[in-house]
Parts: structure tokens; C-alpha cells; sequence
């Protein structure tokens, strides 16, 4: 699921308010909140689902000018009248004045606070709105106006009928089914999804401190500040403002490219024995380096594939437990549940999928080059790598998988399952 910003003071009922915008979505994910109508505690329960909850104005405020905070972000939902604030810290009563002074509600000429604040609350909403989108650039397609105040709303929907801007999107909260709606085309929006997982991954790498796997020199060229480059890069493949196909493609493109640069770095004859992970890796890192022309087709879950594998072979990731960030990457995939999942491993036949396995990434670059049609096939054949990498071959049996295979709930395991029918389905 992507990350909402929700602005909301809930001067009626939070289940209400909550249920009007969430509720499938929720239902479809197994979530069930604990909060006994306390929005201090909504708040602390929603944050474990992707959904940031702010509570005022001035709350809402310091989130959408925090660039630290907004990262985070995917959608903002917003209520229009809002409490302007709670007990203002000294240090922020100024600068909440100069909002007042900026949005008219204070001239200097015998001004009266408590007017301008009541002013001020009654369309809050509409103020955080318009700093989102003509100050910060935020997409206006990601953003939902959601109030119980009918009066204001048609009020600002004609005022932006009449400026000849579009208006925002906007429901009152009574209008559950086109809320949930929107709420449901935003948490499957791939991109988003695909974008969210990755900058939490490059975010969460950053900050651990035993980050690189043995088998990579930890020298100056790949120290603790190079690494935070490296990974920082990879944000900028994926702006909050999802590009057109044909940009996106690009932009995918040069992301792994980018992303498997410094496989050059690996000392593969350190690899342990029994990590497939670096050897596929290796042979994705061949095919992108010298064939680039046969990435003309790529999906988010081709993204995630090559960023799982990657962070992996680089990053000192536990072995016995699936990441956060991994977890949000693998709803890209359409994974098998664990029992039958184990049954098609034991009863998979890899001398099935391909001609000549001994030499796999020369079979995989012909076929590209001669066949239209098998450039689609690209990412499945590289997945199927995964499987390739843990089979032994036999003069007389072709390639077997090792009798081994990853305990259930494993990450290996978890990777296997989900990876599975991109690799294998017909």
C-alpha cells in the first residue's frame, strides 16, 4: 500500500470518518483498528498501515513543508474545516501569525486574533490545498477533499469554476462508495506501490550500520558515504508525479542500469556457497550492461525483482525475517500459497523451459536478438535464473533443483512463492 497524508479534526465521529474513507480497504487487508474513538491513538494505529494522520491545521501544515515528511507520501486526503491548531509552541506562534497575515486574515490595522482564527478554520483545507499544489508542485490527481460541509464545498467548487482552474476532486463524507473508490484506484496504482518500496528500502539501507555484505571490499569507494549516494540515486528514478509511458520507460531503464552499476565491486569467488541471490544477479548485470536494447518492455514487478535481488547481494539483510520495504514490493507479484507452492517446486522440470541450459545467458541473448516476440519473455526468463541457479546438472537428467529447498517463511522461500508464476506461468 502507498502512504496517505490525512488531514482530519473529527469534530464528529473518527469510526465514521474513518470507515467513509477506509473501509474496504481495510476489509480486503484483514486490518482492525483499537483506538476507543481517541484520534491520538487512530493516529498511532493508522501510521502502522501507511496512513500519516494529522489532526489541525497547523499540524497539517508542518507535514506538507517538511521535505523529510512528504517523501513519505504517495495521496493527501483533506478535511476543509479544520481546528487551526492546539497550544502553539512559542517558537511557532510567529510564523503561525505571518500565515494569517499571508492568507488576508490579518492586515496590521486593528486586527482581532481570535476573528481571524475563526476566519481561518473555516477553510483550512482549501489552504493546504493550494500550498500543495502551486507551491510544492504536489499532483492535484493525488490529492481528495473530503467534508461533511456541503455549504463549502459547492461554495469553492464555484469559485474555481469561475477562476477557470480545475477544481479539486471532492466529496462529502456521507458519499462513501465514490471515497472508497478513489481510495482503492490509489493503494493499486503500481507505480506507486513499486515507488514507495524502493524509497523505503534506499531509506532503511541508509541507516544500517553493519550495510555491506562480506563478499564487497568496504574500502573508501564503497564507505558509508558512497553508499548513501549509491541509494540515494535511486529516489530520483521515481518522482511523486508518475511520468507518461514513454518517459517512464526511460526512466525505468536508466533506474537499473543505475542500479546494478556497481556489481563490478563483488568478489564473486567469495560468494558462500549456496547464495543463488549474487549469481543471478551477475547474469542480470551482463545482460544489462551489454544488451541494453533488450529492456523495451518493463514492468514494476521487473523493478522490484532486480531491486529485491540486489539489495540483497549487497546489503547485510537478515536472513531469517522479510523487510518492511520487501513485504511492499512482493504485492507487485502474484505469489502461490506455501503448500502449493511446495508442491510445484519438488515437481518442476527445468529442461522444459529452454533448448540448452548449460550456457543459459548465451541461449537467453539469442533468443532475444533473433525473435521479436521472446523480448517479451525477457524478465521471465530472468526470473527463472532463480531456480536455474540452485539446479544441478546431469548429463543424463538435465538440470534438477538441489534436494534442498528454503524453509516455509523464509525469505528465500517467501521470494520463491512470489516470483514463481512470472517466471513459470505459460
Amino acid at each position: 500500500m502507498s502512504n496517505i497524508l490525512w488531514i482530519e479534526d473529527f469534530e464528529s465521529d473518527p469510526t465514521q470518518a474513518t470507515e467513509a474513507l477506509f473501509k474496504e480497504e481495510f476489509r480486503k487487508n484483514g486490518v482492525h483498528l483499537e483506538y476507543g474513538e481517541d484520534p491520538a491513538l487512530l493516529k498511532r494505529e493508522l501510521c502502522q498501515h501507511g496512513i500519516f494522520l494529522e489532526l489541525t491545521f497547523w499540524a497539517g501544515w508542518k507535514f506538507i513543508t517538511s521535505d523529510s515528511q512528504m517523501e513519505k507520501i504517495e495521496y493527501v486526503v483533506l478535511d476543509i474545516d479544520l481546528k487551526p491548531s492546539r497550544r502553539l509552541r512559542p517558537e511557532d506562534k510567529d510564523e503561525f501569525d505571518s500565515l494569517l497575515y499571508r492568507f488576508g486574515y490579518l492586515d496590521g490595522d486593528n486586527d482581532d486574533r481570535d476573528k481571524a482564527i475563526a476566519e481561518l478554520k473555516r477553510v483550512a483545507g482549501y489552504h493546504l490545498y493550494i500550498e500543495l499544489i502551486h507551491t510544492l508542485g504536489f499532483p492535484k490527481d493525488n490529492i481528495l477533499i473530503c467534508s461533511n460541509h456541503a455549504d463549502i464545498l459547492s461554495s469553492f467548487e464555484n469559485s474555481f469554476e469561475q477562476a477557470k482552474i480545475d477544481k479539486p476532486r471532492q466529496f462529502k463524507k456521507s458519499e462513501e462508495k465514490e471515497l472508497q473508490k478513489v481510495i482503492g484506484d490509489w493503494t493499486a496504482n503500481y507505480y506507486y506501490i513499486l515507488r514507495r518500496g524502493i524509497l523505503d528500502g534506499c531509506s532503511e539501507l541508509k541507516n544500517k550500520k553493519e550495510a555491506i555484505n562480506q563478499y564487497i571490499p568496504n574500502d573508501d569507494q564503497l564507505g558509508a558515504d558512497y553508499l548513501k549516494e549509491y541509494l540515494n540515486s535511486l529516489k530520483l528514478f521515481l518522482p511523486l508525479r508518475q511520468p507518461k509511458t514513454k518517459a517512464l520507460l526511460t526512466r525505468y531503464k536508466l533506474f537499473i542500469r543505475t542500479l546494478v552499476h556497481e556489481c563490478d565491486l563483488i568478489h564473486w569467488k567469495h560468494i558462500p556457497y549456496g547464495d543463488h541471490k549474487p549469481k543471478v544477479l551477475k547474469k542480470i548485470r551482463n545482460l544489462i550492461s551489454h544488451e541494453t536494447s533488450l529492456f523495451n518492455s518493463l514492468t514494476e514487478s521487473d523493478l522490484a525483482y532486480l531491486f529485491l535481488l540486489t539489495m540483497r547481494t549487497f546489503f547485510g539483510v537478515s536472513s531469517d525475517t522479510i523487510e518492511s520495504y520487501e513485504q511492499k514490493l512482493l504485492t507487485l507479484f502474484d505469489p502461490i500459497n506455501s503448500d502449493d507452492y511446495l508442491s510445484k517446486r519438488n515437481n518442476l522440470d527445468l529442461n522444459t523451459f529452454h533448448s540448452d541450459k548449460t550456457r543459459f545467458m548465451d541461449y537467453l541473448t539469442a533468443q532475444m536478438k533473433s525473435n521479436k516476440n521472446e523480448k517479451e519473455k525477457l524478465l521471465t526468463y530472468l526470473c527463472q535464473a532463480f531456480w536455474l541457479e540452485q539446479a544441478r546438472h546431469d548429463a543424463d537428467h538435465g538440470w534438477e533443483l538441489s534436494a534442498k529447498e528454503p524453509g516455509v517463511g523464509d525469505p528465500d522461500f517467501e521470494f520463491e512463492r512470489h516470483f514463481f508464476n512470472k517466471a513459470f506461468s505459460k
